[in-house]
């Protein structure tokens, strides 16, 4: 399988990861904004319950964090054996390129999605060891 072909589907199981417990709060949090809509004082409090779709980056960008500073790998990464590492060669990459690699990975993911994801897909199908976040935070990724 190809390189670019296992990347789409790592980040795919790293956001199912985060995405199905983060789907399951925010779907209680939408009942309960439902249910205070009907009690007349409460209502006014319903948007201490609001969560938009942009809410996913916060846990999704602490989980990649978390395990490429801790484990030097994500779920995904780990079961589709892909590697990421600093393009100096370093194998275990510094915080600093951890969190530039996680933030701008989400933003093209999350926020500017339809211009940036094609430029970060373009980027990867022509080098499969760069995508926009690659290039960014000075990585590359590699089959294990």
């Amino acid at each position: 399988m190809k390189l670019t072909t296992r990347r789409i589907l790592a980040t795919l199981i790293d956001m199912t990861l985060i995405g199905l417990p983060v789907g399951i709060i925010s779907t209680v949090f939408g009942i309960i904004k439902w249910i205070m809509s009907f009690i007349p004082v409460v209502k006014w409090f319903r948007w201490i319950f609001h969560l938009g779709s942009s809410w996913f980056v916060v846990p999704f960008c602490i989980y990649e964090i978390v395990c490429l500073a801790c484990f030097g790998t994500t779920v995904g990464k780990a079961l589709m054996s892909v590697g990421v590492e600093e393009e100096s060669g370093a194998m275990t990459m510094r915080l600093s390129t951890i969190i530039i690699r996680s933030v701008f990975k989400m933003i093209t993911f999350q926020f500017c999605a339809p211009l940036l994801l094609l430029v970060s897909l373009y980027i990867m199908f022509k080098d499969p060891e760069k995508s926009l976040h690659d290039v960014l935070a000075g990585t590359c990724t590699w089959l294990k």
